[in-house]
């Protein structure tokens, strides 16, 4: 029997070097995941989406869209792998996280390096990818980190984000001033 893969591991770097590594289940698609899905299945318009800003729209693609962008550019916080400091449960009406960590070097922001992926690989019985994204804190002091979330954008438009996922953390995280997180995203399949 086939089985979906999917897994988030943070790694943590303190001066240049691995000081931590977890690997959590990436449990929680959420609603609008499977909406975004079903629209790029069928393609016909889907009602009732609500964006990251909490703005409600209509899907509508056609050809040549993307759906489900989620290269960001270093400095972009506003869809890619983003992280929060919220500890409410997540729940599948979720459309953003509870508490999203901003892009910069102020007070409790991070900075945002760019998503990147690693080449599509498989075997006899295991296919997979990741999408990994680093963020370093500068701000001067620890920041607590314990959501994590896919923001995607398309519809035609970079404006218009959509919460894929959000998890929350089972054990919060600080990352301590000048270091770095590097939080991937496994997406796989084995037979």
């Amino acid at each position: 029997m086939a089985k979906l893969k999917y897994s988030i591991e943070l790694v943590v770097f303190e001066g240049g070097r691995i000081t931590n590594t977890v690997e959590l289940p990436f449990r929680s698609y959420v609603h609008q995941h499977v909406l975004m899905m079903h629209q790029s299945f069928v393609n016909v318009a889907t009602a009732g989406m609500v964006s990251t800003t909490g703005a409600s729209f209509t899907l509508t693609l056609s050809g040549g869209i993307d759906a489900f962008v989620l290269t960001a550019p270093i400095n972009v916080a506003t869809y890619g792998i983003v992280l929060g400091s919220g500890s409410t449960p997540a729940t599948i009406n979720d459309t953003k996280l509870q508490s999203q960590i901003g892009h910069g070097i102020g007070v409790g922001q991070l900075s945002h390096a760019a998503v990147t992926f690693t080449a599509p690989g498989s075997s006899s019985t295991t296919a997979s990818f990741q999408a990994k994204r680093q963020f370093t804190n500068n701000s001067g002091a620890a920041i607590p980190i314990s959501e994590a979330a896919i923001y995607y954008y398309g519809m035609g438009t970079s404006t218009t984000a959509i919460c894929g996922s959000r998890d929350v953390f089972s054990s919060p995280f600080t990352l301590a001033t000048g270091s770095t997180v590097e939080v991937r995203y496994t997406f796989g399949a084995t037979l």
